[in-house]
This record gives C-alpha cells, structure tokens and sequence, in this order.
C-alpha cells in the first residue's frame, strides 16, 4: 500500500525496505517498478520523506567520505541523485547483477541495475519525493 503521507500530485519515489522494491509514481498511478538494494545491518538506509537533493552523472565514491569500516573506491558511479546530506543516494551499482539486487547489501544507498537507475535519473530531478519506508 501507499504510505499515508506520500504525495498525492506529481511525481514521486516510493522506496519499500522490507521488499526491496522502489517505484515511480505519479500522483498515484505507478509508472515504474524495480528491485533495489538497500543499506546492510549497521548502514540502513533510514526511513523517511526526503527529496533529490543534488545530482551527479559519475561521479567516484569512496569509503573515506562515509567513514566505512573498509576501503572501497567505486569509480564511474552513474547517476548519482543524493536525497540525504549524509550520502544516501540512488545511483547505479555496476557491481551489482540481476542475481544480487533486491536485497540489502549497501551502505546506505539505493542501488540499482544500469536500466532501473537510468531511468529515475532521465525522470527525476532536484526537488521530487523520495518516500522511504519499512
């Protein structure tokens, strides 16, 4: 079901941590639905209504700017759209496969397949919901 609180005009992104599952709506019609990894125990991505804050087309991410407990440098990380001042962003996850996503496994981030994350970022932009709840 819908959240409660979610928009009800425009577009808007629901983002189900039990299922592992985000979808575009909008107003309340679903327009695209995928499998999403989301952060692992000890890095959950938190619940909450956010919005797109920045977006960045590729960018490189490392384990420095989140304090991870090991290295990791991710370079060509594709559309990158943060929704959180923390980090937490919905991007593609080129080290991920169809037989790895839908469960969690980040560090906080929305991970997506290259089609699913191309998608959002040609449909989102600065400012559209991000719903994310259990």
């Amino acid at each position: 079901p819908i959240p409660a609180d979610a928009p009800t005009k425009g577009k808007w992104i629901d983002v189900n941590l039990i299922q592992q599952i985000m979808v575009a709506y909008e107003d309340r019609n679903p327009v695209r639905t995928c499998l999403v990894t989301t952060g692992m125990a000890g890095w959950e991505t938190p619940p909450g209504n956010y919005r797109i804050l920045v977006r960045v087309a590729n960018e490189t991410m490392d384990s420095d700017s989140i304090g991870a407990e090991s290295f990791y440098k991710l370079e060509d990380v594709l559309f990158t759209q943060y929704f959180t001042d923390e980090g937490h962003a919905i991007h593609f996850a080129w080290w991920r496969t169809p037989e790895t996503i839908g469960r969690p496994g980040s560090h906080g981030c929305l991970n997506l397949l290259l089609e699913e994350s191309q998608f959002f970022w040609d449909w989102a932009e600065i400012g559209t919901p991000v719903i994310v709840h259990n």
